[in-house]
């Protein structure tokens, strides 16, 4: 008798297409993908999306059409929202989306994050079309909405609204739900979830060729210091948010001797804000700050590589974060918050980490981390325990649940 569990169909959503996947939300659903493949399990992701915030797509990626894009260029904040809502408003995507939809045949529908229900929802019942669904909740998307739009003052009450009953509905109906960590665990299953499991963020973490490293090295701003400090991050605002907070804007009290480099796309962001500056402290900013700009998966491992500090000044925001694997992972001296920490609290007390919870805090832990040797000391236990924060140890256990369906 055959006990192998069916290889079902499985068709994955996103807002965001995952060639040469960059922020947070694509890598982990590129990560989802290929555990998938490497399971042998027939899966298509489909990503609808808007074609300037993506220039690389794959073929079933479907890009919104010109009315979809107008209305973000508007509100650039609704983004995803808008992509969501694509889905069944808009009929070049809900055109492709249909296609796929009959053609693939999906028994399972996973969503990467809760923005595709928006529109799919709707969509399901016209065509007649009942599949299983798998929610993959990188956050409470509700609750990290409402700190963004109270800093924006852009008075969306209604639309977390929507985010909020979208979730609990999903949350409800879903056969199996991930959760990023314990904490966003409890509120799903306040919100109805039934099967949840906990399928942390990790990291693609490789070795970084000799060339990314030199390339950071070569950097003539680099050139003459003796600390080099990483702040990598998208261009999700709440992490500009969190730099002030804890690192600060007024960067005098670092040594001159000393840079923060930002790689990601925030660092071209604020290198067009401070493009003329007017006041002492903003020259005091750019004396001590390289703008990396977007780079390359080798690029970012180059970066850590020849850092001697990370930061990850984390101060809001649900889910946890993939920028606390890769810190991890590079085996350099940490200084963050406790809130980066979410779902890697089992790590805290490893050498090399500095915890702070105010400004002040966190700019003492930067001096001190840079006065400590440069050489962070692990014990092999450690060392042996870190590798579960690659991908494919992330998400061994919810992909496990997910092909039992």
């Amino acid at each position: 008798m055959n006990t192998q569990p069916s290889k079902k169909r499985i068709l994955i959503l996103g807002t965001y297409p995952i060639v040469q996947a960059r922020h947070g939300g694509a890598l982990r659903a590129k990560a989802v993908v290929a555990e998938y493949e490497r399971q042998g399990r027939p899966v298509h992701y489909v990503a609808v999306f808007r074609r300037s915030s993506f220039p690389n797509r794959s073929l079933r990626d479907i890009a919104v059409g010109m009315e979809t894009d107008r209305a973000i260029h508007r509100r650039p904040e609704l983004e995803d929202v808008l992509c969501g809502r694509a889905i069944m408003d808009d009929a070049k995507v809900k055109a492709a989306l249909t296609k796929e939809l009959l053609s693939f045949k999906p028994d399972i529908i996973q969503l990467e994050q809760i923005y595709p229900y928006l529109g799919l929802k709707a969509l399901l019942v016209e065509l007649g079309l009942n599949p299983v669904l798998i929610f993959d909740a990188h956050n409470v998307e509700s609750l990290m909405k409402a700190e963004v739009y109270e800093r924006q003052s852009t008075g969306d009450a209604g639309l977390i609204a929507e985010i909020e009953v979208a979730e609990r509905d999903l949350a409800s109906r879903a056969a199996l739900m991930w959760a990023v960590s314990h904490e966003d665990v409890v509120v799903y299953r306040e919100y109805g979830a039934k099967t949840v499991v906990v399928a942390p963020n990790g990291s693609f973490r490789r070795p970084a060729s000799r060339t990314a490293q030199e390339y950071w090295r070569g950097r003539p701003a680099l050139a003459r210091i003796n600390h080099a400090l990483a702040f990598i991050s998208s261009a999700h605002l709440p992490n500009w948010y969190g730099f002030k907070a804890m690192v600060g804007e007024e960067l005098g009290y670092l040594p001159p001797d000393t840079r923060i480099v930002m790689g990601g796309e925030l660092s071209n962001y604020l290198k067009k804000q401070y493009e003329r500056p007017k006041t002492p402290p903003q020259l005091a900013f750019l004396r001590r700050v390289v703008f990396g700009g977007r780079v390359s998966d080798d690029r970012l491992a180059g970066l850590l590589e020849v850092s001697e500090v990370i930061l990850l000044p984390i101060t809001s925001g649900g889910g946890s974060s993939l920028k606390t694997a890769e810190a991890l992972l590079a085996g350099k001296k940490i200084v963050a918050t406790p809130f980066a920490f979410r779902s890697f609290e089992q790590y805290r007390d490893y050498p090399g980490i500095w915890l702070a919870a105010t400004q002040a805090e966190f700019q003492q832990a930067i001096t001190a981390a840079m006065a400590a040797p440069p050489v962070v000391e692990r014990t092999a236990e450690q060392v042996a325990a870190l590798s579960g924060l690659q991908w494919s140890a992330c998400l061994r256990e919810a992909v496990g649940e997910a092909v039992k369906i």
